[in-house]
């Protein structure tokens, strides 16, 4: 696959909103730092590491709810909400129009965000219509 492509499978959903709620543990974890796609895993099938690698994908937290999400040297700025009163903990992202409804997970320096095409997924399992990123914070 040619980092075009990749670009063509993750700036789509990358670039879709989010919005959460008031976890200030949580925002004040995201906000440490860039993370980079490790993994990412669309309708139940990973994307090949090589692509991950030159494509280089990753995600900055920062103040205020603000996100941006950087690709193949090009990056897009969106807003974000958490909500870890849930479970799974929320997340709201919003990169464009409309907002994406998604859950994450942080364990250790691994954050995982899984988003849905049409509903917030229940659980880390991809499949149809689910996004699942694997993203490790950088140093």
């Amino acid at each position: 696959m040619k980092p075009h492509l990749l670009l063509a499978l993750v700036l789509p959903l990358c670039f879709a909103t989010v919005a959460l709620g008031d976890d200030k543990a949580d925002t004040k974890d995201l906000e440490t730092g860039t993370w980079k796609v490790t993994n990412l895993n669309k309708n139940g099938k990973d994307a090949p590491a090589e692509i991950l690698e030159k494509a280089a994908p990753t995600f900055t937290f920062k103040d205020g709810g603000k996100l941006v999400i950087s690709n193949v040297g090009e990056a897009k700025e969106g807003t974000y909400k958490l909500d870890s009163t849930k479970t799974p903990k929320q997340f709201d992202l919003k990169m464009d129009k409309n907002p994406d409804k998604a859950i994450y997970e942080i364990t250790n320096e691994t954050l995982k965000i899984a988003i849905g095409k049409n509903e917030r997924p229940k659980d880390f399992t991809g499949g149809a219509d689910v996004v699942v990123f694997t993203l490790k914070r950088m140093k």
